[in-house]
Parts: C-alpha cells; sequence; structure tokens
C-alpha cells in the first residue's frame, strides 16, 4: 500500500519573498574564457555596441500540431560566463549562442551572469525562460521568434543588499501566473515580511511584477549539528528551501532541501503539494530519505513525478540518498516506488540529474568519487568518473549508459518521448578548459536499448551544463 500524507493548511501571505539557493561553490576561471573575450571587447572601446539577440531561423516552422517541444533549450557556462542555445527537437542545433553574457538589447536590464539555470518546465513553450541565481536574482522571458525580450523582474527587493532570493526554478498556471521558487530565507526579516524567501513568489505576467507569495515557513524543523573542530553538538533551524517546482493539474509538487542556514544540518526528507489557488501547502515526508529538492515530471503522465533525494554531503550521502515516484490522486500524493542508496552498497550510486523516461524508468547520474589514500599516501581506491545509468523503481535495476572524462561533468538533460532521443550534457574540458564532448544524443529501440547518435558540439569555449524543454 503507497503511503500518503496530508500536512496543514498554509497561511496566506500577499508579499514579494524571494527564495535564494547559495552557491554550491564558484569553478576556477578557464584560461581562454568567453569572459576573456567580452572583457577585451570592453576594454577596447569606450561604448562598445551590445551584441543584439537575434530572431532564431527555423523556430517558427514547428509544426503546431506536434506534442514535441518546439526546441530545447541549452546552457552553457564556466561558471564565469554562460551561453543559452537552443536544440532542435531531434537535439540537433539550433541557434548555438542565442543569448548570452555579452548581450545587452534593449529590455534586457542585467546581462546573465555565470550561475543560469532553465526552468524545469515553464508551461510555456513559445518563450524561453531564464533563471539567474545566486546574486544575480532575475527571471527573464525571451522570445526566440523576434528576439525580444518580454520581461526581466528581480524576485527580490533591493532594501537588503546582503541578502540573495536564488530563485530556482518557474512556472506557469495560467496565462496571467506564474511561481518562482525563492531557496533562500531572509535571516534578518521574519516569515511575514514580502523578502522573507523561502517560499513561491507569485508573478504577474502580464505586466512582470513580483505580485504575492506562498511561504514556507511553516515547513521548517529543527535538527542537530556537531561543530567539526570542538566536537560539540547544538541544535538549529532547518529551512525548507524550495527547489524544483512541477505542475501537475491544479497542483504543483515542490522538491524542499531542508538544509540549515550555514548547509551543515539537515532536516527529513519531503516535498511540498501545493494549490495555488486556495494557496495551501501539504507536505509529505519520504522516509529514510534526505535533501530531495530534484523534481522531475514524469513523460504520458500527468499525475506522476520523480523525486531525487540526493542525501546529505557533510555526511555518507548514500546514507540518505535515493530516486522517489509519486502519484497525485485527487488532492493527495502518494510514493509508488522508491530506490534507496543505502539497500544498495554495491551498486552505484546514481541519483542526480533525474531524466524520467515514462513508466518507471530513470536516468540518472552516479558522480564520480575522489580517490582514497592510505596513511603512506599511496592510491587504495582509485578516482572514478561521472556515470549515467538507467535505473527501473520497479525492479531497481541499473543499466550503464556511459562515463565521462571526469567528476561533476554530466548535467541535468531532458528526454524527448515522441522521438524516444535522450539528451545528456557531457561538461568535459580538456586541460585548457576547452570542451571535449557537447550533448549526448541517445535514441532508444522498441526493446528499450540505448543507441548513441553523434555528439552536438553547443559552443567552442562553454561546455554544456543544462539541456531543458521551452
Amino acid at each position: 500500500m503507497p503511503s500518503k500524507a496530508r500536512g496543514a493548511r498554509n497561511q496566506t501571505h500577499h508579499a514579494f519573498p524571494e527564495a535564494s539557493r547559495e552557491n554550491k561553490g564558484v569553478k576556477r576561471l578557464q584560461k581562454y574564457s568567453y569572459a576573456l573575450v567580452v572583457l577585451a571587447a570592453l576594454a577596447a572601446c569606450q561604448e562598445p555596441e551590445p551584441d543584439p539577440i537575434e530572431a532564431v531561423d527555423g523556430f517558427e516552422e514547428q509544426d503546431p500540431a506536434s506534442k514535441e517541444p518546439r526546441a530545447y533549450g541549452v546552457v552553457a557556462s564556466d561558471y564565469a560566463v554562460t551561453s543559452i542555445g537552443l536544440l532542435k527537437p531531434n537535439g540537433k542545433m539550433l541557434s548555438g549562442d542565442f543569448v548570452h553574457s555579452g548581450s545587452a538589447p534593449v529590455g534586457l536590464v542585467a546581462a546573465l551572469s555565470g550561475d543560469v539555470r532553465l526552468p524545469t518546465r515553464s508551461g510555456d513553450p513559445d518563450i524561453l525562460t531564464i533563471i539567474d541565481r545566486h546574486r544575480s536574482d532575475v527571471i527573464t522571458r525571451i522570445d526566440p521568434d523576434s528576439g525580444e525580450v518580454l520581461g526581466q523582474v528581480k524576485t527580490h527587493g533591493d532594501g537588503d543588499a546582503a541578502y540573495s532570493s536564488n530563485p530556482q526554478d518557474y512556472v506557469q498556471t495560467d496565462t496571467d501566473t506564474a511561481w518562482v521558487s525563492r531557496f533562500a530565507p531572509n535571516l534578518e526579516e521574519d516569515e511575514d515580511h514580502e523578502d522573507g524567501g523561502n517560499d513561491l513568489l507569485q508573478l504577474d505576467i502580464k505586466s512582470f511584477e513580483r505580485s504575492g507569495r506562498i511561504s514556507f515557513w511553516h515547513l521548517n524543523g529543527k535538527a542537530e549539528r556537531t561543530d567539526a573542530e570542538t566536537g560539540d553538538t547544538e541544535t538549529v533551524t532547518t529551512y525548507a528551501r524550495p527547489s524544483a517546482v512541477v505542475r501537475l493539474g491544479d497542483y504543483l509538487v515542490v522538491g524542499l532541501a531542508n538544509l540549515s542556514a550555514s548547509f551543515d544540518a539537515i532536516g527529513p526528507g519531503m516535498v511540498a503539494l501545493v494549490n495555488p489557488e486556495t494557496e495551501e501547502v501539504t507536505e509529505l515526508e519520504l522516509p529514510e530519505l534526505q535533501n530531495c529538492d530534484g523534481v522531475r515530471p514524469v513523460p504520458g503522465s500527468d499525475d506522476r513525478v520523480v523525486v531525487a533525494c540526493a542525501g546529505f554531503h557533510r555526511g555518507d550521502p548514500r546514507a540518505s540518498a535515493g530516486l522517489v515516484l509519486l502519484e497525485l490522486d485527487d488532492d493527495e500524493l502518494s510514493i509508488v516506488h522508491s530506490w534507496h542508496g543505502a539497500d544498495h552498497p554495491d551498486l552505484p550510486l546514481a541519483v542526480a540529474s533525474p531524466v524520467p523516461l515514462g513508466g518507471t524508468e530513470v536516468v540518472a547520474v552516479a558522480v564520480g568519487e575522489g580517490a582514497v589514500l592510505d596513511e603512506e599516501g599511496n592510491v587504495e581506491t582509485p578516482e572514478t568518473y561521472d556515470a549515467a545509468y538507467v535505473v527501473d523503481l520497479s525492479s531497481e535495476d541499473q543499466t550503464h549508459l556511459f562515463e565521462a572524462e571526469g567528476r561533476y561533468k554530466i548535467g541535468s538533460g531532458a528526454y524527448n518521448p515522441e522521438r524516444k532521443i535522450l539528451l545528456l550534457p557531457d561538461a568535459s574540458v580538456d586541460d585548457e578548459g576547452h570542451p571535449t564532448a557537447g550533448v549526448r544524443r541517445f535514441e532508444r529501440d522498441d526493446d528499450g536499448d540505448f543507441e548513441a547518435l553523434d555528439v552536438v558540439s553547443t559552443h567552442d569555449l562553454l561546455p554544456p551544463i543544462q539541456v531543458r524543454p521551452l
């Protein structure tokens, strides 16, 4: 019998809050980074011509009767600068550098930073929506047909310069309303403040302005943390920290990280079910799992999502990491299947960057691990690299798909169920930081096996890190 859970009704707030996810660390600048090209251009003349965002040839030729996305957005970045290209439904290149950190047309108030992502599923397949996260805190909408910037809004006010709302995801619920998950709580304000964060921010799409919020502060909890130097323990607050958002009918399923202010304590794994109309928030705890902020829609289903729980990285992630298949029945979420890393100590911990394939199957990444040295400094266990696997949550079987050329290289991908094509960004680079791979394409046959197709190079200088349908 699937487990079910219901939660308390959330108190309504109409304000302008912000949620932010502190960056997990800025990677080194690449030796010949695109950033240097931009900076050189700026230094060469006092009034440089901005790069326009040009209309995409072929974007408007998509068959309106098709169930496919009109295009896939691909984010390429070295975590200092960013370029966003567009891929055709088959994964081939449509526009390699549609908008980037050097773009500055009329209407683009803030240029792209190095911490940029695209929505899980925006709900607006004709528009490129961009989420500029930690310390930028901006949502931008661009029309690929014309290159026009339709709107740009900052996800919190300017009252506290030290606060970053760090938006994580964006989804439209109707033609007038969108919601943005704001990962970070504003510790200088209380939960009712318009910039309190740790919530869903409401946007008016027509004016593209902040118009309200649904607070998650009532989902905060307590957990113990241990001082690494003294060994002393203390009880601290864990914050819900909403992240990925998927719309199922009239509801939103929101992944929650449930981490402390300093990311050194963690609460139980859970997700939230939100009714945007009533602003009711229902929590579902995921037993024996933690850090469950990754939510993805299941192709071919309007009532199921897959949740990825990364576990607690200050300890042994495997102890609380896993994948869960959830189903929405009326106004309740229930657990259909789950895969727990702790139950499979001999299998790769494939829980990162999930891409549901439909049914009970998910492609997920086992992140590589560093070498283990003995007391004399000799390699006891060699370093491993990222590897992608097909995981069946029903049988719990794993099938190896491919391995990258390093750690933290396989990004978040997408699956086109109409063509049965899987797109996975591979950010492998050479010694000078130049991309050596691109977007890996796989085609699935009727037996469920994957055949590797040609790899699509998306940018000469920046490796791809994310692929998402428009």
